[in-house]
């Protein structure tokens, strides 16, 4: 059994394109602009086909890894594409709810990991929480305008959470 996000590429480039994706359709720009009549009309292609697809043979395999592991413990990751495709048909009436919805998924899925992490003593998990939080928090800063000061005082902030964070798991783990 392969635990490890390196050992398994298809994870690390699964994980790392949702995430890219996620990220990019987390800003302003994306969500209004995919609201005009242009994006309207190509859902009428067959790329809408491909994706309803792909979309149903990835709840097929989520499915099948349900039953043949019996997880208790849900991963919001397994879930974001579902997530998306509701976000991606709400954005049609309302984009600044599916931008928010966008932005609350990455914030659980950033949870999620640091709590995972944190549980299972894994620091992998942790870091990786820790740097989907952080780059959520960089979006922000670039659709908010705060000062250059609290931008400072945030990131300092998070690098006193980072070290934090890594020096409580070590002396767990010893």
């Amino acid at each position: 059994k392969i635990d490890s996000l390196v050992k398994n590429p298809f994870k690390v480039i699964g994980f790392i394109g949702t995430i890219i994706i996620l990220l990019i359709t987390s800003f302003d720009f994306y969500w209004h602009d995919s609201g005009t009549s242009k994006w309207k009309d190509s859902l009428l292609s067959g790329s809408t086909g491909v994706w309803l697809l792909l979309t149903l043979i990835a709840s097929y395999l989520l499915v099948m890894e349900f039953a043949r592991h019996k997880k208790s413990k849900v991963n919001p990751l397994n879930y974001a594409y579902i997530v998306f495709l509701l976000l991606f048909i709400i954005h049609f009436n309302s984009p600044v709810v599916s931008q928010i919805g966008v932005n609350i998924l990455l914030l659980t899925i950033a949870v999620s990991m640091i709590w995972r992490g944190q549980d299972q003593l894994q620091l992998h998990l942790l870091n990786l929480g820790l740097l989907v939080l952080v780059a959520l928090i960089i979006c922000r800063f670039f659709d908010v305008q705060i000062s250059f000061v609290i931008r400072g005082i945030i990131f300092v902030l998070l690098g006193i959470s980072f070290f934090i964070a890594n020096y409580l798991i070590i002396k767990k783990k010893k």
